[in-house]
């Protein structure tokens, strides 16, 4: 079964072995696929406050939550249970029995057989307690649990946590509490054959917990139809990792992207110490890039996202080379077209690096960059914001471009169009080739049809 491919680092049964104080009686067959979710101990019922004793050989019937007059009408909390995600497959509690006589009580799903176990026996005048963990119904419009006593006796119980199914092909990342602590361990564990393989008809999603991982010198890998999510904002669960290698590419990339598949709310920094080093790469892949941070941050050539052969689509995401002595990109297109839209670009160095805020390489990169905001500086090379050469033609509307050598730079086979944005550092290079329809220097002075100021 594709349950057992996933080895969890506690079963159900770890889990109550240490919750639970004294001896369990448990209806509850262990099953990793369910996910626990403790909450504060809260009255549910109490037949002392409301409806009297169960009667011997007799069974009542109660809700494991609800709101206040639920609750306060079976005599439990006059505030109400609430349970974190409605309707459990089963709840653990702690029930309490004030009896009459000697006996014992046994707790069971409603609308089941009564079972042959008993969950506490009691003696006459002696007020006893045990945990149980029970199956319910498992049906919001029933109530949830019945409880039989063998003798008249008062019964009242506590609910500690709630059990819910763990969804279809979400597999779990986090330090404690998950499916893997590693997120390269949880895309191994992934079918790469059979009926479970992911698809179109059955993706995976990979849910990384906050927290920073840090994968060495070892890639992730992303693989079609497979999503991994970070959880909060975007830096609350930071992937990290130094690799390197001499060539361009996906060799040289913490992240390697995949089609089909999405990257989103989470950090990627690479601090890799070779010659070429790379955040994010895609490479012949077009994922969906949303709510990133990529951070390229090694001694050579950094860059932040390459696209070589691709059309990622990239939102709300920033891209950042920095710190190398060579080159640093934001964003390194080759022969790639992607979407860009509300992207951060920033490159800057050392020594004598040449920084480009998002670089444009060859006749198939046209990318439409919208609400770009595109910088290069600190270098004592070149310090381009935007960079278009060898036939590239991308096109920017609504962005900010600032340069310290220049904001835009254009080759003589290259062409870009700027629409309604703000360049700062001008433009350079074959500015004859430059389309700029109301665009602006940083003092709103608005510049010509070829991004330059004209004369006075």
């Amino acid at each position: 079964m594709l349950r057992s491919a996933f080895a969890t680092p506690f079963s159900m049964l770890t889990l109550l072995a240490g919750l639970l104080a004294g001896p369990v009686t448990s209806t509850l067959a262990a099953d990793s696929s369910l996910v626990y979710s403790p909450v504060a101990p809260c009255r549910i019922f109490d037949t002392r406050n409301t409806g009297g004793p169960i009667a011997a050989g007799t069974s009542e019937d109660f809700y494991v939550y609800g709101d206040a007059t639920t609750m306060f009408g079976q005599g439990g909390n006059p505030a109400g249970c609430p349970a974190p995600q409605g309707e459990p497959i089963a709840v653990h509690l702690n029930i309490t029995v004030v009896p009459f006589g000697d006996g014992h009580i046994r707790v069971y799903p409603k609308g089941t057989a009564l079972p042959n176990a008993s969950t506490v026996n009691y003696k006459s005048g002696v007020n006893v307690a045990n945990a149980v963990t029970v199956k319910t119904t498992f049906d919001p419009a029933d109530l949830d649990l019945s409880v039989y006593s063998s003798n008249n006796a008062h019964v009242l119980a506590d609910v500690q946590g709630y059990y819910y199914p763990k969804l279809k092909n979400v597999i779990t990342v986090s330090a404690q509490y998950a499916d893997f602590t590693n997120p390269i361990d949880a895309l191994n564990a992934i079918p790469t054959t059979g009926p479970n393989v992911p698809s179109a008809t059955n993706p995976y999603v990979i849910q990384i917990g906050p927290g920073t991982y840090d994968l060495g010198s070892n890639q992730l890998i992303m693989r079609q139809w497979v999503d991994i999510k970070g959880t909060g904002s975007r830096e609350a669960t930071v992937i990290t990792g130094a690799v390197s290698a001499g060539v361009w590419g996906t060799d040289s990339a913490l992240l390697v992207g995949a089609s089909n598949a999405e990257l989103t709310d989470l950090t990627i920094i690479n601090t890799g110490s070779g010659t070429i080093t790379i955040a994010i790469a895609n490479n012949g892949a077009s994922p969906k890039i949303r709510r990133v941070k990529a951070r390229a941050l090694g001694v050579s050539n950094n860059v932040g996202v390459y696209n070589e052969n691709a059309d990622p689509l990239m939102s709300n995401t920033g891209a950042r080379g920095a710190g190398g002595t060579n080159n640093n990109y934001g964003v390194y297109n080759i022969n790639a077209s992607p979407s860009m839209k509300f992207v951060t670009a920033e490159a800057s160095g050392t020594g004598s690096s040449n920084n480009y805020g998002v670089y444009n390489w060859g006749a198939s990169s046209t990318p439409v960059m919208t609400g770009l905001i595109a910088t290069a500086g600190a270098g004592v090379g070149q310090n381009k914001a935007i960079e278009i050469i060898n036939n590239a033609s991308p096109s920017i509307l609504f962005s900010w471009m600032n340069g310290a050598g220049s904001a835009i730079d254009t080759d003589n086979t290259s062409s870009v169009k700027i629409t309604s944005s703000t360049v700062i550092g001008g433009a350079t290079g074959v500015t004859a080739n430059n389309s700029c329809i109301y665009v602006a220097d940083e003092n709103n002075d608005p510049l010509d049809a070829n991004c330059l100021a004209p004369p006075p």
